[in-house]
């Protein structure tokens, strides 16, 4: 979500591409799947979606206001997704 709040600061009537998204965050289609359709579902992102678009959900991704919120408030964001400081 954090990569997604830095493009929208950047850019805020934009959508970043998933194939960059999953670039920015050294994951995998599979896991960046699961974890973007439960954030949509909770409420945090929006996902632009096409008929076809494998291996992805979506075809591009943009945080929302909750989203937002959320990631500005490091508190609330560190206990939501149990981030532990080292």
């Amino acid at each position: 979500m954090t990569t997604l709040y830095d493009a929208f600061k950047k850019y805020p009537d934009a959508s970043m591409d998933i194939r960059e998204l999953e670039e920015q965050c050294a994951t995998d289609p599979e896991t960046l799947n699961w974890n973007l359709a439960y954030l949509e579902k909770c409420g945090y992102l929006e996902l632009g979606r096409m008929e076809d678009f494998p291996p992805y959900i979506a075809a591009v991704v943009s945080i929302t206001a909750r989203g937002i919120d959320l990631v500005e408030d490091e508190k609330a964001l560190k206990t939501r997704f149990n981030i532990n400081p080292l």
